[in-house]
């Protein structure tokens, strides 16, 4: 049988290496959050691997059909057994972000926003699959702004798809546009003309929405999405 070799640690800067030699607390934070990130990122992929057995996390049903109250439920369960170092990631993710203003008139003008919070709360099951600000901001992207689109300003499917199909090929410029208290906005700028914002919230404890099984109780918290809003430069 084929010994695994164990994964070596993160390395961490040489200066930090030797200031942790001589006692620096800093340095020490540091190495440990660098290496929950890392144990973090190796649970939620082999969360994922597993999900995608449907024997054992039975999905996929007959008729092409998708159970997404299984999905809200295995998510539910992670998250609860996981949440601290998923939250840590979320959070790394968006200390990373530059900092900068938000979009306001006469500059820009709103194009459309989006606050329908039980399909924005639906939505942030993602951010366990993915506690990264960008990936968690292009999922909510992808599945808010098509609805937007289409009911709200009257593009047609084909037009919306362009979109889609844009914003998913471009890289915006990314930044934390507000912070008050336990409420942040990202903002993501397409080559200063079009500036999506997400507001989210952050809840201690959140309480996980189960349609069949009430609610799962997540002690560490989670940020919740409470507006996305999209802005054009006049």
């Amino acid at each position: 049988m084929r010994n695994r070799a164990s994964k070596p640690l993160p390395v961490l800067p040489t200066i930090c290496l030797l200031l942790v030699a001589f006692g620096s607390a800093q340095c020490q934070k540091e190495g440990t959050e660098t290496v929950a990130e890392d144990r973090a990122a190796a649970q939620i992929r082999q969360f994922r691997r597993e999900l995608a057995d449907n024997e054992r996390h039975p999905i996929r049903g007959k008729g092409l059909s998708i159970d997404m109250e299984a999905i809200a439920r295995e998510a539910a369960t992670f998250l609860k057994q996981n949440g601290g170092l998923i939250l840590l990631q979320m959070n790394r993710s968006i200390e990373g972000l530059e900092s900068g203003k938000p979009p306001a008139e006469p500059t820009f003008k709103r194009v459309a926003v989006f606050k329908e919070m039980d399909t924005l709360k639906a939505i942030m099951v993602s951010a366990v699959f993915r506690p990264d600000i960008k990936s968690f901001f292009r999922t909510m992207l992808a599945a808010v702004f098509p609805t937007v689109m289409r009911n709200e300003l009257g593009l047609t499917m084909m037009q919306v798809g362009a979109w889609v199909t844009f914003l998913s090929y471009a890289e915006p410029d990314w930044r934390v546009c507000g912070k008050e208290g336990t409420t942040v906005a990202v903002c993501a700028e397409y080559g200063g003309l079009d500036i999506f914002v997400l507001a989210m919230n952050f809840e201690k404890p959140f309480e996980f929405p189960l349609h069949e099984q009430g609610a799962t109780r997540v002690e560490d918290g989670l940020w919740l999405p409470h507006s996305f809003a999209w802005w054009r430069r006049q």
